[in-house]
């Protein structure tokens, strides 16, 4: 059985602006198997128009040809989650999950990508030159707690000449 969508029941009273709305799947809100996967490439054909919005943060309702369907946030109302906080086990991952969450959105919201590694970066800064040909040189960012690779001479040398002989 694979995963069911979406993943908990969501209470869709909270969301008045989709009420009587003649719905493709009139059970989205409820968890369950997929029916019908539509690719982003012929989604556009399915599209009628009108739409139903309510708030900025609350899910949509577009008019295709398969009927009214929803597409947006959509939180779930979940009676459990508060007993999984509880937990250790869940609450340390929670707590991490919002902390990477947190950290995207700044990113989202400040327009520019992170420093990805500081000790590369600081590499990059001490060893960059360029030569008379106006080639840059930089040296490799190896980390200093890596593992030695072994000999791998014999390997190498077989690989190649089966590559060679090919």
């Amino acid at each position: 059985m694979g995963s069911q969508i979406p993943a908990s029941p969501i209470d869709i009273n909270h969301y008045q602006h989709l009420q009587d709305i003649p719905l493709a799947d009139p059970t989205f809100h409820t968890p369950g198997s997929i029916d019908v996967l539509i690719g982003t490439d012929i989604w556009g054909m399915f599209l009628l128009g009108e739409t139903f919005t309510g708030g900025s943060k609350d899910p949509c309702a577009l008019s295709t040809r398969l009927g009214w369907g929803i597409c947006g946030p959509a939180f779930p109302r979940c009676t459990s989650l508060p007993t999984l906080r509880a937990l250790p086990k869940f609450a340390a991952e929670e707590e991490r999950l919002d902390e990477i969450l947190q950290r995207f959105w700044e990113l989202e919201e400040d327009g520019r990508p992170p420093a990805v590694d500081d000790l590369s970066e600081e590499i990059f800064c001490k060893t960059v030159s360029r030569k008379s040909n106006g080639r840059y040189v930089v040296q490799i960012p190896f980390s200093p707690n890596a593992s030695a690779l072994g000999n791998s001479y014999v390997k190498a040398f077989n690989q190649f000449l089966n590559l060679e002989a090919a």
